[in-house]
Parts: C-alpha cells; sequence; structure tokens
C-alpha cells in the first residue's frame, strides 16, 4: 500500500492517471506515464451544448467510470488522444465494472473529441448490446464479445470493424470471417446489421435453433432478423422437420428467415447442385482447417 500511494498521480475533473512516472508539459499539458499505469476517465460533468471532452467511447455505457491499465501511455492535450500501450504478455486494457465491458490489445488508441476507438494486435473485446429502438426495443441487454486482429470504431459512423481472423459470440450464436463489420444504431447500442467478409468459403455460422452455415460473405439485417448468405457454394445445416437428424443444403445463396426459422433457397437450385444431405447433427460443415 506504501509503494502504491508514492505513485505520482495527475487528474483534473473527469480524467485521472496514476503511474511508476509521469512527464507533463506544462505550456501544452501533454503527458506521458511508463510503467504500471493505471487511469480512470469518469463522466464529466456538463451544461446543456457543452462539450464534453472525457466522455466515455461510444463502445461503452456513458454513465460509468472506464478504467485503463498499460505499461505506457502518451496523452496529447490539444487532440485530447490517449494511446495505451501493452508490454510482453500484458496487454493494454480498458473496462467498465458495472457494465463488464471490456478491450483487451497490444495499443488502444482513444480519441476524445471524435470518442473514436483503434486498438491493434491480439484484440479482445466485450461490450453490452442495448437495444432501445425498432423491434428489438425493450429486450434484455445482452453480451457480445469479440476477437480480431484489429479494431477500428468510428462513432460518427456507428460502426465497429475487425480485420484478422474474427469471432464474434452473442446471444444469436457464433459467427467467424476475415472481417467482420458491425453497424450499430445511432441512438443504442444495438447490432442495426452486420456484415461477415471472408472470400474463399471463410465465412462461418452457428445459429440458434441448430443451424450452421459456411459461405464468402453473410449479410444480417436486424429490421428483417434475415441472415443472406452468399458462397460457391453456400452450405446449411438444419435440423431435419420430418426425420431425425439434420439436413446439410447446398446453393449459391441462402436467405435465413429467423422470424419464420426457415431456409429460403433461390429457385432451381437442386437441378444446379444435386440433393441435399441427410447426417447426424453432431456432424459441422465447419471448414477444416488448412493443412
Amino acid at each position: 500500500e506504501g509503494a502504491s500511494a508514492r505513485k505520482p498521480r495527475v487528474s483534473d475533473e473527469s480524467f485521472a492517471v496514476v503511474a511508476q512516472t509521469i512527464d507533463v508539459a506544462l505550456d501544452s499539458h501533454d503527458m506521458t506515464a511508463k510503467g504500471a499505469v493505471e487511469t480512470v476517465t469518469s463522466p464529466a460533468s456538463k451544461k446543456p451544448d457543452e462539450k464534453n471532452e472525457k466522455e466515455a467511447p461510444g463502445l461503452f455505457d456513458e454513465g460509468e467510470p472506464v478504467r485503463g491499465s498499460a505499461a505506457d501511455l502518451v496523452y496529447t492535450s490539444e487532440t485530447g488522444r490517449a494511446v495505451y500501450t501493452g508490454a510482453g504478455k500484458e496487454q493494454a486494457e480498458l473496462r467498465q465494472t458495472r457494465s463488464a465491458g471490456y478491450i483487451y490489445a497490444d495499443r488502444i488508441t482513444v480519441d476524445d473529441s471524435t470518442r473514436n476507438l483503434d486498438a491493434k494486435g491480439n484484440v479482445s473485446q466485450q461490450f453490452r448490446e442495448t437495444p432501445t429502438k425498432g423491434a428489438d426495443a425493450g429486450k434484455k441487454p445482452s453480451m457480445t464479445s469479440v476477437t480480431a486482429g484489429s479494431l477500428v470504431y468510428d462513432d460518427a459512423a456507428r460502426t465497429a470493424v475487425y480485420v484478422g481472423t474474427v469471432k464474434m459470440k452473442n446471444v444469436e450464436g457464433m459467427t467467424e470471417g476475415d472481417k467482420i463489420t458491425l453497424f450499430l444504431g445511432k441512438e443504442d447500442r444495438s447490432i442495426q446489421r452486420l456484415v461477415v467478409e471472408g472470400p474463399g468459403d471463410n465465412v462461418f455460422g452457428e445459429l440458434s435453433g441448430g443451424y450452421e452455415v459456411r459461405g464468402d460473405r453473410l449479410n444480417y439485417d436486424a429490421a428483417t432478423e434475415i441472415y443472406h448468405v452468399i458462397g460457391k457454394p453456400v452450405l446449411v445445416k438444419s435440423p431435419n422437420k420430418e426425420k431425425s437428424g439434420c439436413v446439410i443444403s447446398r446453393g449459391p445463396e441462402v436467405k435465413l428467415n429467423r422470424r419464420l426459422n426457415r431456409a429460403e433457397w433461390p429457385p432451381g437450385r437442386t437441378d444446379a447442385v444435386g440433393t441435399d444431405e441427410l447426417v447426424k447433427c453432431d456432424v459441422s460443415i465447419r471448414k477444416p482447417p488448412a493443412g
């Protein structure tokens, strides 16, 4: 406790930094912190129409402090840019307690003025999806987790773009691809659209109800609750309603209608790819690993 109490500490109304060493430029108020860096960004009180320079990024709950940790921190006062960098196995981290939201990465950059966020290297994220508008309004908040090589969040566009062996899990199931783009609600943190890209049959999804899908591209629209998958071909595993087991179906594209719980194929599908295949439901259509 004594050693921790002796660490330098710098703070203002909404931002506090503790580290082994902290250098502050008196003219610009720029700051460099090194060694066991810990930060707390608190929701700052503000008047109507007054800009809050220390707001939490849009991927976090705005009413709760965001705690950060890193090996190094570089903060530029004029631009409101904070760069958290990890060292070795100790990654940079941003997290909230009540919402259980977090981001781990080798490097995290937060822009206070735009509320944008950029994370690079072994990204692991969890955020609470909170629908308040549209068809999902009133639904219980649920958690979404994502792992990827990098994340770029643009608050004005309300998009989160993940690249590099991306895997996403939520209440709907699990989705994998080379790139995943989330389009969030303008007034809440709900997923309005989802685009998964993986040319070369690298898109895979496990959906509730016993469905699996594989292809090159997947588009999900929350308003219609339809997954539109394109591939060469698309593979879908679905429960067999007439017999025990599951059915593997193939085609150039498919629409999985979650509202009606059915797969909608284009006309003439079986003429091009052949008949469906009856299998045990523990058989997966996931693409085998290379080699």
